[in-house]
């Protein structure tokens, strides 16, 4: 461990900039640290199209960062709906889906799949896939590490 020497006059600046530093290091290390959850999530994030993959950003203000997600079926991919009527547009967009992951079916069987989700969605609605819930403790894990290193390197 190294020993600072300081004399009285010395200490008030010295404690300034060291803090100044470490707050330094600390918001490196946190930004260090969203940019790795972000790549995680992106990861583990369900894949269709891509849209909610390629939907996550990184928002920073003066006093917080923020890691969001702008799909607006985001909130619904991770934690399920509970049972409710599926308007035209909705079994429009369902069926859409079907004919991607169905290739090769009739137009009758297609529909009767597209059906068979819309009442499912009806009568139970949507499971979760908690993939974001699931993904915290490897996030908290990884942003205590980063934060750490960050911060110990800034006041060397």
């Amino acid at each position: 461990m190294a020993t600072i020497k300081l004399t009285p006059p010395e200490l008030p600046g010295r404690l300034t900039s060291d803090a100044h530093k470490m707050r330094q290091g600390f918001e490196r290390g946190l930004l260090e640290s969203m940019h790795k959850a972000k790549r995680t999530l992106q990861r583990r994030t369900p894949v269709d199209r891509g849209q909610m993959k390629s939907a996550w950003r990184i928002n920073k203000n003066i006093t917080k960062f923020s890691l969001i997600n702008d799909a607006p079926y985001a909130g619904i991919i991770e934690a399920g709906a509970r049972p409710h009527p599926v308007s035209e547009e909705g079994r429009e967009s369902i069926r859409l889906w079907v004919s991607r992951h169905f290739p090769g079916q009739t137009e009758q069987e297609l529909d009767g799949i597209t059906m068979a989700i819309v009442h499912k969605l009806r009568t139970k609605g949507q499971k979760p896939t908690w993939f974001v819930r699931d993904s915290m403790d490897k996030i908290v894990k990884d942003m205590a590490t980063l934060v750490r290193r960050a911060m110990k390197r800034s006041v060397k």
